[in-house]
């Protein structure tokens, strides 16, 4: 992610979001797509999870393609879910000046047979701001619609869980306030050391030959250059917050 080698995270398979990884990067100020893979024929079923992606008023296969690189998608196996915040969609960029009050709209919505969303959660940089939820198995939707100050650059992003389990995430809209990178400042420090020690356990197993032994030629100086590259991107991060 660091070097800019990831087009699009899968956060949903096999039934489970995997938010961890997905979060941190995006707290470090990436943009990310978020999209789901059904693993088959490994296991489960074609389409039992899935990302879906807005095109638009009309649809080719050039436009679902250019609608994920944009990053209009969620991931979802059961509800759907939308979310504007001042028109932008996921994936966008809004771009305001500091004190702005923000429209954010969000709905998560499914029959039963499906999975009615049980609660719908608004998250900026992976903490709740509001949430909505619901004890009625049979009611299918849940709506949020509500003003924030943009005293700062952030990332919006919408959650639901359903009364079955089903799950839902959409790809973040990016709150841009007075120019700023939407990186949570605050947590920088903290995501780098986590993501410096990784690689520095990954260096240490690459200096072990048991580990290694199968590895083609030159593919330990390589992956070992990679991850300084990485380090070094990490450490201007670091310059950058300072």
């Amino acid at each position: 992610m660091v070097r800019n080698k990831v087009d699009f995270f899968e956060i949903l398979q096999f039934r489970q979001l995997g938010l961890e990884d997905f979060y941190d990067f995006l707290n470090l100020g990436y943009k990310i797509t978020a999209s789901a893979g059904s693993d088959l024929p490994w296991g489960n079923t074609i389409g039992e999870v899935r990302m879906y992606a807005h095109t638009g008023q009309g649809f080719s296969a050039d436009d679902w393609f250019e609608a994920v690189r944009q990053g209009h998608t969620f991931v979802t196996n059961g509800p759907m879910v939308s979310l504007y915040v001042d028109g932008g969609i996921p994936g966008d960029e809004v771009k305001v000046a500091k004190g702005t009050k923000v429209r954010v709209r969000a709905r998560a919505w499914a029959p039963r047979s499906i999975g009615s969303p049980k609660s719908m959660e608004v998250v900026a940089h992976g903490r709740v701001i509001r949430s909505a939820e619901s004890s009625d198995p049979e009611n299918p939707g849940l709506n949020l619609d509500f003003k924030i100050h943009a005293d700062e650059s952030q990332l919006i992003a919408v959650r639901a869980n359903s009364n079955n389990g089903a799950v839902a995430h959409t790809t973040p809209v990016y709150l841009l306030v007075d120019g700023e990178n939407f990186r949570a400042k605050e947590q920088v420090p903290k995501l780098v050391e986590k993501r410096l020690k990784i690689l520095n356990f990954i260096a240490g197993r690459l200096q072990d030959p048991k580990l290694t032994d199968t590895y083609g030629r030159g593919e330990v100086e390589a992956l070992t250059e990679e991850i300084a590259q990485a380090k070094a991107r990490y450490e201007a991060l670091m310059s950058d917050r300072q």
